[in-house]
């Protein structure tokens, strides 16, 4: 009947995620390129949330810089495109943001950019790892063209924190490999510096 034909659609939509999830982390554990992993994970999710674009943001200090993003459409994306208002929220609140009429939504009354874009459903996610914020996922779409549903919000959620985790693994790369050339710089300066007094004697002689 209608009911048991509504519940295996909803058993296989909510498998559809989950295997979703298990291919965004096994290519987790795997990657080692950050910006390879976000594409795979933002074409991943083209084909369950139908978004117009997603972004991945790193929170540097009080500035966001773009990680990656993708487009629908391809076209070329901006920073300042971004609504301010939504991402702040979502950081300052530590929680997901999901919205199907941002424009109309009270939280985001004074944000400029949301008045001079078409009307947008958005969800918004803070990369935190370990109680630290490290950044922020937004992604939207025109909203007459998609509502999102809870399970869009908690599949969107698990995915950054995936993308979160990528995130932490990267910087922590960095800083080792920083660690290291600033070891390696310090050693080259040592000995350089010992070579020095140790001839120096010689060209007092001479």
């Amino acid at each position: 009947d209608a009911n048991t034909l509504q519940n295996v659609v909803g058993h296989y939509k909510i498998n559809k995620k989950l295997d979703v999830l298990y291919q965004i982390s096994c290519a987790g554990i795997h990657s080692t390129e950050l910006n390879k992993y976000y594409e795979f994970v933002f074409k991943l999710l083209a084909d369950h949330l139908d978004y117009r674009r997603i972004v991945g943001l790193f929170l540097n200090g009080e500035n966001y810089e773009i990680i990656h993003y993708r487009t629908a459409d391809n076209s070329e994306f901006d920073i300042d495109q971004l609504s301010q208002t939504i991402i702040d929220y979502c950081i300052e609140s530590e929680q997901v943001v999901s919205s199907n009429f941002a424009q109309g939504d009270e939280r985001f009354s004074s944000s400029d950019s949301l008045r001079r874009q078409v009307p947008l459903a958005i969800l918004c996610a803070p990369l935190i790892v370990d109680g630290k914020v490290l950044g922020a996922l937004t992604l939207d779409v025109e909203n007459y063209k998609k509502v999102f549903s809870l399970e869009d919000m908690m599949l969107f959620s698990a995915c950054a924190a995936n993308l979160a985790w990528a995130l932490h693994n990267n910087l922590m790369l960095k800083q080792i490999v920083d660690k290291e050339r600033k070891d390696a710089d310090l050693r080259v300066a040592k000995d350089i510096q010992q070579g020095k007094l140790l001839v120096a004697p010689s060209q007092v002689n001479f």
